[in-house]
């Protein structure tokens, strides 16, 4: 029993890295084709990376214990563009757009804090792959701020 509850904590902990990570780079991959300021552009490059490198981690462990991620339900999908899309209608200079990414860095550290909390059953691997997007998210923020 013990084990199952183990390889469910894992899956849910890891479902929730890859849907964060997801939502970061999908958010940042509009943005960068909104934005007009080179710099800005590569700021973002390296956060998508960043993101897409937790996202392909994590897959590699659904796929060690045949599962596959679930990824953003559409409804979320959508929300979030609509959104975007309001939101850089109305201004697109890079320090709305670092306002919008610091936002989004705000409920992805919500949301992990809250995953690893409520999975403490979670492996190690899991745990630490969960504990590196908590770290690039705070770490995303940071760099935000100095586009403000």
């Amino acid at each position: 029993m013990k084990g199952a509850i183990i390889m469910d904590q894992n899956l849910e902990l890891l479902n929730d890295v890859y849907e964060n990570a997801e939502m970061g780079r999908d958010t940042i991959k509009r943005l960068i084709k909104i934005t007009e300021d080179d710099e800005f552009r590569k700021t973002m490059a390296y956060q998508f990376a960043e993101y897409q490198s937790v996202m392909d981690e994590a897959r590699r462990i659904f796929i060690s214990v045949g599962q596959s991620p679930r990824g953003i339900k559409g409804i979320a999908k959508s929300s979030v563009n609509a959104s975007i899309a309001i939101n850089t209608a109305i201004d697109k200079t890079s320090t709305h757009l670092a306002e919008m990414i610091m936002q989004g860095c705000t409920m992805g550290i919500i949301d992990m804090i809250k995953s690893i909390k409520h999975n403490p059953d979670a492996s190690e691997e899991v745990r630490t792959l969960a504990e590196k997007l908590l770290a690039t998210e705070e770490n995303n923020m940071n760099i935000m701020k100095e586009h403000l």
